[in-house]
């Protein structure tokens, strides 16, 4: 049975209460988490997620975060969710296929669609309110009522997000190259609109093929 894992919603102060404890020793970050939480156990999982999407990250990529546009800074966690989560990916693939059909989506739609893959039980409910209530908090969908959702949607730079987008891709494919069409036009990033530029994929140290159908990427 595949794992889930993404069990507790995150909203944008948390991440900023873990880089504030990456950049401070002394910093516990138990005591701004109570501002929101109450309960060992639930603070201990979102300390888990936090890990999971934020460890791997060095000091000058939380540098860098902390001086993005809000936009920029959901799309940084979205994406790093994407990576660490599967179960995030694959829920916000379908609502964006989703959107891409309807105006709406319902959760009722969403956990139907994950227990057709993660099996029919309680966590897979439980993580679908977790991912809807993470992105409701970042402000990347609207609940126009209880168990509906709308499509928003924000600006951000291509070029601070090209490695992160072009693997989260790649994860969700299972290979090691996407199109530029994969790139531009995936559901999985339904939220945000950016401008694919070829130049700054090459920065990047990506082999680009141009082909007479479409534009390869490929790890260098």
């Amino acid at each position: 049975m595949n794992p889930i894992g993404f069990i507790k919603p995150i909203r944008p102060e948390y991440v900023h209460f873990y880089i504030h404890m990456r950049q401070d020793p002394t910093y516990t970050l138990n005591d701004d988490l109570s501002l929101f939480i109450k309960g060992k156990e639930t603070k201990d999982q979102i300390k888990s997620i936090l890990n999971r999407t934020l460890s791997d990250q060095d000091d000058e990529s939380l540098f860098r975060y902390q001086s993005f546009s809000i936009s920029n800074q959901a799309f940084y966690y979205y994406a790093l969710s994407c990576i660490a989560y599967p179960f995030f990916r694959d829920t916000v693939e379908y609502i964006g296929k989703q959107f891409r059909l309807h105006d709406h989506v319902t959760t009722r739609q969403i956990q139907h669609h994950l227990k057709s893959i993660y099996g029919n039980r309680r966590r897979v409910e439980v993580a679908v309110a977790s991912v809807l209530s993470t992105l409701y908090y970042w402000n990347l969908i609207n609940r126009p009522k209880m168990g509906v959702y709308s499509k928003v949607i924000r600006e951000i730079d291509f070029k601070f997000h090209i490695a992160l987008m072009i693997e989260v891709l790649m994860q969700s494919v299972n290979h090691s190259s996407i199109s530029k069409e994969t790139l531009e036009y995936n559901s999985i990033f339904f939220p945000f609109h950016y401008d694919v530029t070829i130049a700054d994929v090459k920065e990047e140290n990506y082999r680009v093929i141009t082909t007479i159908r479409d534009t390869i990427i490929e790890r260098a």
